[in-house]
């Protein structure tokens, strides 16, 4: 059997009809013969069916009972066979040429590579704010770089690396955790701003809060693990501090681009609600030093 160039992986939950066009945009790839598509799946609207009956090229691996999107993001990996392992969510949207410069950018002697996130649904002010949250510091233009900071949702992998890093995500794949187990290894990230995909996630307001929480919650339950309980009693003391630090962050991150910064200033009170809620969540996190498995969905 021969070995697929790219294994493209990712974990869905209930993630509706965009589904489709993010699988539609991997198929009408130009590579796509030479790749691997794989789904780890927990949904209960009906995305298993859709992806059996529609997309039939797809490794579908559907678990009935409720899982974490780590856990299941863990379960894809380990069944990849490309030579290159990308992990996605089924938000985004690719052009035709992503795999071919994936391949390529596979060529340097960096085993990590990042890519550009640009905003797939510029609907709304809302939609805007959760963008900038998230992948504000990923938008075009941007310089080829070393680099740590890479988006979640478009990072790649010589498969050599996940090999050698296999207890890293026993427990599940945690990116950012995952990444500094990786450094600690000597291993080289580099963000490709060639690499492009289009972040297409229907947003609300409450939603993205909750989410934004949860996210913040679990990770700081994750560091915990990391931490002694010195250093856990001041994260908890300092944390006032942090939400003025990520709306920095993030401002200057997205300024700097040049680009939508009418739409930025205007997200500000957004952003600085969001950063607030992560807070919160981190907080959370450090206080009781265990994550909320159950609603990280």
């Amino acid at each position: 059997m021969r070995v697929p160039d790219i294994s493209v992986v990712m974990a869905t939950h209930n993630p509706g009809s965009i589904v489709q066009k993010c699988l539609e945009s991997l198929q009408q790839q130009l590579l796509f013969s030479k790749a691997e598509l794989i789904v780890a799946d927990c949904s209960t609207d009906g995305t298993d069916e859709i992806i059996r009956t529609q997309f039939p090229r797809v490794k579908l691996l559907h678990f009935p009972r409720p899982m974490g999107l780590p856990e299941l993001i863990r379960e894809a990996m380990r069944r990849a066979q490309g030579r290159v392992v990308a992990v996605t969510e089924p938000y985004c949207l690719f052009p035709r040429d992503w795999m071919s410069k994936l391949l390529q950018a596979h060529e340097s002697d960096f085993a990590v590579i990042g890519g550009a996130v640009e905003n797939g649904r510029p609907n709304g002010l809302v939609s805007w704010a959760c963008y900038f949250a998230d992948y504000g510091a990923f938008m075009l233009p941007a310089q080829r770089q070393a680099t740590d900071v890479l988006a979640g949702n478009h990072v790649s992998y010589k498969r050599g690396v996940i090999e050698e890093a296999r207890d890293s995500i026993k427990d599940g794949y945690y990116k950012t955790f995952f990444h500094w187990d990786l450094e600690r290894r000597g291993v080289g990230f580099l963000f490709n701003p060639a690499l492009v995909l289009y972040y297409a996630r229907s947003n609300t307001f409450w939603k993205f809060c909750r989410r934004y929480f949860q996210h913040g919650w679990f990770f700081a339950a994750l560091r915990s693990r990391r931490m002694s309980a010195a250093a856990r009693f001041l994260r908890l003391v300092t944390i006032p501090a942090l939400p003025p630090l990520l709306l920095y962050r993030r401002l200057q991150a997205a300024f700097g681009k040049k680009r939508h910064r009418a739409k930025l200033l205007l997200s500000i009170p957004l952003l600085l609600v969001f950063v607030t809620v992560w807070t919160g969540g981190e907080w959370m996190g450090y206080l009781l030093a265990r994550s909320p498995r159950e609603v990280y969905r």
